[in-house]
């Protein structure tokens, strides 16, 4: 009886092992599935709700790693519109026409760091460790955005639903 016992308790110990060791490789996967379920098929409360989680949690996270070397995230440093205060905020920034920068907006115009971007005309982009001044900052429809993309970037902005992009020009230092 003791024996059976004792075969129960390793397999579980085992068990809760490959637990332990699995679950920081799932969770994420599974987040980001049910992020891109939530902006493709959640409508504008879905797209809120994940707006104010990012806003509040994964950006102060993400914040210290972006703009880095190897890192997938840029950030965008940006002055607030009514305040005047320096504001920083993690964004996806893809270079293209080696000139500008495309960055989508999975949550639509009305986000706050766009608002003050627009307002002011200029901001700063720091992306894989580097310092771009970006200058006439528009918002374009995916149309127009999709043709200056590789098919990466299409493909998984679609996945998304992302139909609205910022497209920002770069200072040139070399004239």
């Amino acid at each position: 009886m003791r024996a059976k016992r004792d075969r129960r308790s390793a397999w579980s110990r085992i068990g809760r092992l490959v637990a332990c060791a699995l679950l920081p490789l799932v969770a994420p996967m599974a987040v980001l599935g049910l992020f891109s379920v939530v902006l493709r098929y959640g409508g504008p409360r879905g797209r809120d709700k994940i707006r104010l989680l990012n806003k509040r949690v994964l950006n102060p996270a993400m914040i210290t790693l972006a703009g880095r070397r190897h890192f997938y995230a840029a950030v965008i440093r940006h002055r607030g519109r009514h305040s005047g205060r320096e504001y920083a905020t993690p964004v996806v920034a893809v270079p293209v026409d080696g000139d500008a920068f495309l960055v989508p907006l999975p949550y639509g115009e009305g986000v706050d760091w766009l608002k003050n971007v627009l307002a002011s005309g200029r901001a700063t982009l720091e992306d894989k460790g580097e310092t771009h001044e970006l200058f006439e900052p528009e918002v374009i429809g995916a149309a127009e955005a999709f043709p200056l993309l590789d098919e990466r970037h299409r493909r998984t902005w679609r996945r998304f639903g992302v139909e609205r992009f910022l497209r920002a020009k770069v200072v040139r230092r070399d004239l």
